[in-house]
């Protein structure tokens, strides 16, 4: 058996090496160990510590090798989950997905069949409906509600339904079940439906289900008599395997007995649904026999004799679920009500539906939907998440999960399907069972436990809700319980359950000795009660399923996607159950509060240990200068996407990335290096960077070749790419070194709030392009140890673009320019570029918010509670060095600009600009008036020096000369517009003939830009 984290791409050089480094840490434990025998008795003390420190030291290399061992391989692979968390964000599935559900329990769909089933016959349904607060019945109505919705769309034919919903009154919360009904109405995956839901849901407000006709009052019982009932749908039930045999009977039997007997009343009444479970047959079947669609025999075992017992003495009961083998009280009392439903159905058509364990949604009403408390496999993952347990037993067979929107449709196709065609004998009414479940002859598996830890663990790392340390103790003990079964009992009490009892001893002594403590906030606390249910999970986590079925997995649904959907529901119980103790989902920090970085370097996976000591030291210095550093996680997508079509051949080919961002400066490439090495998880290594000022070195393609040679696995550059000639050079010379590597360039967006790049000068990094492990200590001494440079910069968002293919025939200036407008799109106006522009500008900033929002141009809040920004003066001073800050956002207002200065429009878009369908309103106008200032003033100066320079007889300047003719005519304009002004301007006139310029004087304009 193989473990789950080792690959077939690991290379056999690897593994001899782990194993030369764990002899040698081996042996120098024994080393050292004899050494201290042999030494005079006066030299112990320091002997003894001499030992103590070196084995501490094994101690830590060895776990560090332990750590890398688990997490190397896998976690420096790119994660299939990346690309699937970063489309979490979507609210709504792909259309492919929602006609695969629809199909998924019938071939011609469900959709078709309510057609030709309800539509074409106009037959109206009055449905019961119970458990709709709950998680499968609250799916049931969304469903049932799209399909009449869409139905009448698609028909324009209206039938009238009407769906009477079962809840109970909450005394303690003062709401009646109408009013229940109405904050259920209200919920956001309702919304679509409203106008439905206030045609065809009516609130029947219930008593205990448990009671004579339901708790009913008889108000209620008189409106459902003249209602008509045609169907009864019963979703109503309480996963929990604690509950005691008598309650657990109270709640999952006699409610559909009640259920029962008030449908048979009603003559109208001819269909039947009740809502069991996939596993009422305590066994797990086999390939050959599988767990078969019907009734689990009892033997000689009479099930209302079962019933009494099991509120009775419960003798009978609990001798019959030993003997059989019942994990738990909830699957023996679904088995028992099947065989009572069945038994004692007399004039009605009897639908049982058996869902396996339910899932959050595939695609309905959006992906990772999961109701309002956690499911069964969303409570396991919580309690994993929150480290109530830190393995459980898996396998690698599919795990018998089914999504929430597949048992709906399931449900509705049950409700609706056409009765059988045969004649039952006299007295016999017609019952069918289904397993809700994929069939065990599926030509695709659903996700297995195995692949489901191994996508999920990994991605959690990145997310920061576990260390690599934990990913790999969690490694180790899956791997060790799926090879060695017979260990879960005592690994359990040691890993899971021992650190949970220290703690409680912990949590008694503190709260009995009157001492205030936050450990009850902590989120493992407020689970603790929890700890015994990997026990209860475990005959459904550590067992492989066989069930007959008729469902296949769709090819539309994606196992790596599903576990995204998992993670998504798992997340967001968090976050309503401990709010603030988790970040956003769409987002990571990668500078959390309270970690240790150095040991987070040293166990984080990278090639080698000189780019661990680089993350860590750049680390500290960002912690300083920035403080916070953030990964825009719903931009990996595009990039995840490109990097896993890399993945397969990623040591073989060496693929070359190269990381382009906007600027050009040293804290750029230590935040270039730090945020590759944070995002293992893309495949992406930390980076060898390429400056400017390497561009034209004539050495340039084999100082690349050398760099590329230095790679395991896929080749990682860094440089700026502007829309220059220089760039263009680099990389053809970067597609034509040696190496036989195919290209990608990936626009790296890192959008500061807030900079004081002045502070950052040159001369505080050396001459060192690419920094060093010695560029990066005389940084870290400068920034940390002297205190130069603390908080220069606000928080800095990271985004990725769209990757491009980089080849021989590429056209540079295009991919440039593409790579430009990818910076633009991921870019946004921060407090700084708000301030920078009324200083600059004169745009106020409430005009320039009010153009930025219409345009759908994200602004960051520019208020700020941050002690330390009080002291950063949010307003710079004027200056021309502002214009880096004003070209990262006057990109946005191209459009416009494209309408009267086409020319300036596509230099600063980078290309050809896109149409806005953004209306032009009075703050875009105002905004437009001050950028086309300085651009007419620059224009209006490049024709003078134009002209002059026709004068001189230099009739085919270049832009430098263009430049330098403008300087000597108004140097005070430049030293307000700045040389990037200069330059544009420069190359827009050069692009133009002599005739279109103008022969104007300087009379003819007055209105230079000024401050």
């Amino acid at each position: 058996m193989c473990s789950i984290t080792q690959t077939s791409s690991t290379p056999e050089k690897t593994r001899q090496g782990k194993s030369i480094s764990t002899a040698l840490i081996v042996a120098g434990l024994i080393l050292g160990a004899l050494w201290s025998r042999g030494l005079p008795l006066g030299s112990l003390p320091v002997t003894y510590m001499s030992t103590a420190f070196a084995m501490v030291l094994g101690f830590l290399t060895s776990l560090v090798w332990f750590v890398n061992y688990y997490n190397g391989q896998k976690l420096r692979e790119c994660s299939p989950m990346t690309k699937h968390l970063a489309a979490m964000s979507r609210k709504t599935a792909p259309a492919e997905w929602v006609v695969d559900l629809d199909k998924i329990a019938n071939p011609e769909g469900l959709s078709q069949m309510w057609k030709e089933e309800i539509l074409s016959k106009d037959e109206s349904y009055n449905i019961l409906l119970t458990g709709v607060t709950g998680y499968v019945g609250r799916a049931f109505l969304f469903q049932l509600l799209r399909e009449i919705a869409n139905g009448e769309a698609a028909t324009g034919k209206k039938v009238q339904h009407k769906v009477y919903v079962m809840a109970r009154a909450k005394a303690r919360k003062n709401l009646s079940a109408a009013q229940r009904l109405l904050k259920l109405r209200d919920e956001p995956m309702f919304a679509p439906y409203t106008k439905e839901w206030d045609e065809v849901v009516i609130a029947a407000q219930s008593g205990d289900l448990q009671e004579v006709n339901c708790g009913m009052s008889e108000e209620t019982l008189e409106m459902l008599a003249g209602a008509k009932i045609t169907h009864v749908v019963h979703c109503a039930a309480d996963v929990n395997f604690n509950r005691p045999l008598a309650d657990s009977a109270g709640i999952n039997i006699s409610p559909a007995l009640q259920l029962q007997g008030l449908a048979q009343q009603w003559p109208s009444c001819r269909r039947f649904v009740h809502c069991s479970t996939a596993f009422v047959n305590p066994g797990h079947g086999s390939d050959e026999a599988p767990m078969a669609e019907q009734l689990f025999s009892l033997g000689k075992y009479d099930p209302q004799a079962l019933y009494d017992s099991m509120r009775g003495d419960q003798k009978l009961a609990l001798a019959v679920k030993e003997e059989m083998a019942f994990p738990n009280n909830y699957v023996f009392t679904k088995c028992v009500a099947e065989h009572l439903v069945v038994r004692n159905n007399k004039q009605m058509e009897l639908k049982i539906v058996r869902p396996a364990i339910v899932g959050p949604a595939w695609a309905l009403p959006e992906p990772g939907w999961n109701g309002e408390k956690p499911s069964t496999i969303t409570a396991l993952l919580l309690l994993w998440g929150t480290r109530v347990i830190r393995f459980a037993p898996l396998t690698k067979r599919g795990i018998p999960m089914v999504p929430v929107d597949v048992v709906a449709v399931a449900i509705i196709h049950a409700m609706i399907t056409p009765s059988p065609a045969t004649v039952k004998p006299s007295g016999e009414t017609p019952v069918s069972i289904r397993n809700l479940i994929w069939s065990h002859k599926s030509p695709r598996q659903c996700i297995d436990g195995m692949l489901m830890a191994n996508v999920c663990l990994p991605s959690a790392v990145m997310k920061h809700h576990f260390s690599a340390t934990e990913n790999a103790i969690s490694f180790a003990l899956i791997n060790t319980v799926y090879k060695i079964p017979q260990l879960f009992p005592i690994l359990h009490l040691i890993f899971n359950l021992g650190p949970l009892y220290v703690l409680q001893l912990v949590c008694w002594t503190v709260k009995t000795l009157g001492i205030k403590s936050i450990l009850e906030q902590v989120p493992v606390v407020k689970l603790l009660r929890f700890s015994d249910m990997l026990a209860l999970y475990k005959p459904y986590m550590g067992r492989e399923y066989y069930f007959e079925s008729s469902f296949d997995v769709p090819e539309t649904f994606e196992n790596y996607q599903y576990c995204a959907s998992l993670f998504k529901a798992t997340h967001s119980f968090w976050e309503s159950l401990f709010p603030n103790t988790v970040e956003g989902l769409g987002e990571t920090e990668l500078l959390p509060q309270g970690r240790f970085d150095l040991w987070w370097a040293l166990t984080f996976p990278s090639k080698d240990f000189a780019n661990r000591m680089k993350a860590y030291l750049s680390c500290k210095i960002l912690r300083e200068t920035h403080g916070s550093a953030s990964v825009d996680i719903t931009t990996l997508g595009p990039v995840s996407t490109t990097m896993m079509e890399l993945e397969p051949t990623a040591t073989e080919r060496k693929h070359c990335v190269l990381l382009a961002s906007k600027n050009e400066s040293p804290i750029d490439d230590v935040l270039t290096k730090f945020v590759a090495f944070s995002t293992a998880a893309l495949g992406i290594d930390v980076p060898a960077t390429v400056g400017q000022s390497d561009f034209e070195d004539e050495r340039l393609g084999d100082k690349l070749a050398e760099i590329k040679s230095q790679y395991d696995r896929h080749v990682t550059l860094a440089a700026t790419l502007q829309d220059s000639p220089a760039s263009e050079t680099f990389l053809r010379s970067l597609v034509n070194s040696a190496g036989k590597q195919d290209y990608t360039v990936v626009p790296l967006c890192m959008d500061y709030d807030r900079v004081k790049e002045s502070d950052l000068k040159k001369q505080d990094f050396g001459n060192a392009t690419d920094l060093g492990i010695w560029d990066m200590l005389s940084l870290y001494w400068k920034v940390c140890i002297e205190g130069k440079h603390c908080k220069a910069f606000s928080g800095v968002k990271i985004s990725f673009g769209e990757p491009s293919k980089l080849s021989v025939q590429s056209d540079f200036q295009s991919l440039i320019r593409n790579v430009e407008r990818e910076h633009c799109r991921l870019s946004s106006i921060s407090s700084t570029h708000l301030a920078a522009a009324e200083a600059d500008l004169k745009i106020p900033t409430e005009t320039l918010i009010g153009a930025a929002k219409t345009l759908g141009v994200s602004v960051s809040d520019c208020s700020s509670d941050d002690e330390d920004s009080q002291s950063q003066p949010l307003t710079p001073p004027p200056s021309p060095g502002n214009w880096n800050l004003h070209k990262q956002w006057i990109p946005n207002f191209a459009p416009y600009l494209n309408e009267s200065h086409p020319d300036w429009a596509s230099y600063m878009a980078g290309g050809q600009v896109v149409p806005s369908s953004a209306p032009r309103n009075g703050e875009i106008e105002a905004v437009l008036k001050a950028i086309c200032s300085v651009f007419d003033s620059a224009d209006y100066l490049a024709t003078r020096a134009k002209l002059s320079l026709h004068e001189k007889n230099k009739v085919n300047p270049t832009r430098e000369e263009l430049v330098k003719e403008m300087e000597s005519l108004d140097g005070e304009l430049k030293e307000a517009a700045s040389s990037f002004i200069f330059e544009a301007a420069a190359s827009i006139a050069l692009g133009k003939t002599l005739a279109s310029v103008g022969t104007g004087t300087c009379e003819e304009k007055k209105d230079y830009y000024s401050y």
